[in-house]
């Protein structure tokens, strides 16, 4: 079984904050970013199951240079592979094509997202990513048990 786990890196303290010219894009500065704590629960419970059933798991960030710390921090919590996709993209649909491209390239057979980004708080991209990859999408799930046909439970 192949995970792939969605990473978001938030900004560890933000400031200067300001709105783009039209007010469409906030900008803001930090000098550095942490995992957003709910992809951080979903990368958890990826590493788990490996430990358990020997799955393999790939940690997908998207984002500048910036965002490569993100996948250090998941390659140091174990898991078997990391991905940046370098781009600057902003809006929800934006992100979750982006993201479901590089997990269709990676032949995933199940991708974990947190429920929503610190930052944003919108809860789009997980359903937006089932949609672009064509599978089902289940939402705020706490508690995932894996049989031993490889099977997940909910």
């Amino acid at each position: 079984m192949h995970l792939a786990v969605c990473c978001k890196g938030i900004p560890e303290e933000p400031r200067n904050f300001s709105l783009s010219t039209g007010g469409s894009r906030l900008s803001l500065e930090t000098d550095s970013f942490i995992l957003n704590e709910s992809d951080e629960y979903a990368l958890d419970e990826a590493i788990k199951w490996k430990k358990k059933i020997g799955a393999r798991v790939t940690a997908v960030t998207l984002g500048g240079l910036e965002s490569q710390e993100i996948l250090y921090w998941a390659l140091a919590k174990g898991v078997d592979d990391a991905l940046r996709i370098d781009s600057s993209a902003a809006s929800p649909w934006e992100v979750a094509t982006l993201l479901g491209k590089a997990i269709e390239r990676k032949e995933a057979d199940l991708v974990l997202v947190g429920v929503q980004s610190a930052d944003h708080m919108a809860s789009l991209v997980g359903g937006l990513v089932a949609e672009s990859l064509g599978r089902p999408f289940v939402f705020a799930v706490t508690s995932i048990e894996i049989t031993a046909d490889r099977s997940a439970v909910i």
